[in-house]
């Protein structure tokens, strides 16, 4: 006996986009958390001004800024600190009217590492071998 019906196989599911969006949305929050920014104490970023004019300012992303007098940029890094501890790094001079690469222009400025402590605005900053300085924060 022969069969006057015949059967097909029903069409592929169509492409389901759920999972593969599921797992590269959940690759880049595994990226984002393990590429966090370098490491600054909270409590140390912003402006901390010196009575002879000096300033440092760290900011969130890790990088420092040291003003010879306050108002006008010096030089700038990266900055890491924790606890009690701070290490910068210099990586760049600034000159008439823009940053420069230290390595570039031939000076190689080794990482400075010293404690700090903030008492309300206060920040006591003391570079391994110099007496402890005080900034105020501004």
């Amino acid at each position: 006996m022969t069969n006057k019906f015949s059967i097909t196989p029903p069409p592929p599911p169509p492409f389901d986009l759920r999972k593969p969006l599921f797992i590269l949305t959940l690759a880049l929050i595994f990226s984002l958390l393990a590429c966090k920014e370098a490491t600054t104490d909270p409590t140390l970023i912003g402006t901390w001004k010196a009575a002879d004019n000096s300033a440092y300012k760290f900011f969130k992303d890790g990088i420092y800024e040291y003003q010879l007098s306050y108002g006008s940029n010096h030089i700038r890094g990266t900055c890491t600190a924790a606890g009690s501890s701070v290490t910068i790094t210099p990586t760049e001079f600034y000159e008439g009217s823009g940053w420069y690469n230290l390595n570039a222009a031939g000076h190689n400025e080794e990482p400075k590492t010293g404690t700090y402590s903030i008492s309300g605005k206060t920040l006591t900053l003391t570079w391994n071998g110099d007496s402890p300085k005080t900034y105020t924060k501004q």
